[in-house]
């Protein structure tokens, strides 16, 4: 396979991803005898100066860089647990030649990574769901022993459920302390209940926002065919990383073993034109960026029109007319609690007992600086139409 100088970007991966992902490499590094090491995710990105991004010297689904393992975010579960397989190996070789400062050549150290990979994983398939993937890795690990070694943390789910009796007790021990008798499922459960109650209480309820019949539906179908150029795009990276992976396997056994593997295993012994995948790919990648273009220009009309709606903008100009009311009274009680203070300095008070409450970041009426005034001028400013006569 032909060098091809790629550029990757780090990627945040979903929670999910990951504990699937660091699960396939604490049973991979079991296996090995290692610490399993840090795993982080990247995609392929077009070319940059970024100095925040990875070059590689050809386009790769994962790789192994200064003790940590790097995963292509979009590979589907089968083909990801087979490179974490891969990369793990890569990791044991360098941990290897830390401790025995023996090294050996390129090609030895990808032939067995590569062997690793397929002893352990050779009956998994490259399409296998991550249910599927997860059965599978739960045999390996049964089959080794390493459940006991590499004991993981409790899911979220379990220790909530674990701790939920301890929680009741120690709910019913507050609320009997307090004197509180009335029996309770939580005290979160309270809290909620009692921010709804002070919700009702104060009337708080969200503004109801207008739109305009004519721009109703107008981004659906837009978003409908970009969800669907989105999907049809991934299914092209994943048949192009199937592609690669065929090329890899037929440079490193050798043609005639290739098609002799791929004929055992009841599939076609052709190799895949990676060429016309990757053309295919870079089309629809165009065609996306054109039709998300479309779609900005649709979202933005929508959002015009939402927001120079009659009823909406009304709504704008009662809420703004509140703050404003709001502000100003404010400002004013602030200037009674300083004309306060005035009058008892001038009785001849001359320790004020009081605390002064006065909000100062809003200031008061008569100082022409104060955010009251200045707020004002704005509204005036920028707003006038919004000012009640």
């Amino acid at each position: 396979m032909e060098t091809e100088i790629t550029f990757n970007r780090l990627r945040r991966a979903s929670p999910e991803l990951r504990e699937f992902t660091e699960y396939s490499v604490r049973v991979a590094s079991g296996i090995r005898g290692i610490v399993p090491p840090t795993i982080h995710f990247f995609e392929i990105v077009a070319p940059s100066r970024d100095p925040s991004l990875i070059v590689t010297e050809e386009r790769c689904i994962g790789f192994y860089k200064n003790g940590e393992i790097y995963s292509r975010l979009d590979l589907p579960p089968g083909r990801r647990v087979k490179n974490i397989f891969h990369e793990v190996s890569h990791a044991h070789t360098a941990q290897r030649t830390c401790k025995t400062l023996r090294f050996c050549s390129d090609e030895i150290e990808e032939r067995t990574a590569w062997l690793f990979a397929l002893e352990y994983c050779d009956g998994l398939p490259a399409d296998a769901s991550e249910k599927e993937a997860r059965e599978f890795l739960g045999k390996v690990a049964t089959r080794f022993s390493l459940e006991s070694k590499m004991q993981p943390l409790l899911e979220a789910a379990s220790l909530r459920k674990k701790m939920q009796p301890l929680v009741e007790q120690a709910t019913q021990r507050v609320f009997s302390h307090e004197g509180n008798q009335e029996t309770s499922q939580g005290i979160g459960i309270q809290v909620i209940a009692r921010f709804k109650k002070q919700a009702k209480e104060t009337e708080m309820s969200e503004a109801k926002i207008h739109i305009p019949e004519a721009v109703a539906n107008i981004l659906r179908p837009a978003e409908d065919d970009l969800r669907k150029e989105r999907l049809e795009l991934e299914r092209l990276k994943t048949a192009e990383v199937a592609a690669c992976e065929k090329h890899s396997l037929a440079n490193r056994i050798g043609p005639m073993d290739y098609r002799a593997t791929m004929a055992l295993k009841g599939e076609t012994p052709d190799l895949p034109d990676v060429g016309a995948l990757r053309d295919e790919i870079a089309l629809k990648e165009k065609v996306i960026e054109k039709k998300n273009d479309g779609l900005k220009v649709l979202q933005a009309k929508y959002d015009r029109a939402v927001q120079v709606a009659a009823a909406n903008v009304e709504i704008h100009v009662q809420i703004v007319r509140k703050i404003n009311a709001a502000i100003q009274a404010l400002a004013a009680a602030n200037e009674q609690e300083i004309l306060f203070f005035d009058g008892l300095r001038r009785a001849g008070v001359s320790s004020i007992i009081f605390r002064s409450m006065a909000v100062r970041s809003v200031g008061s009426k008569s100082d022409p600086n104060s955010m009251a005034n200045l707020h004002s001028r704005e509204l005036r400013q920028f707003l006038p139409h919004y000012v009640s006569d």
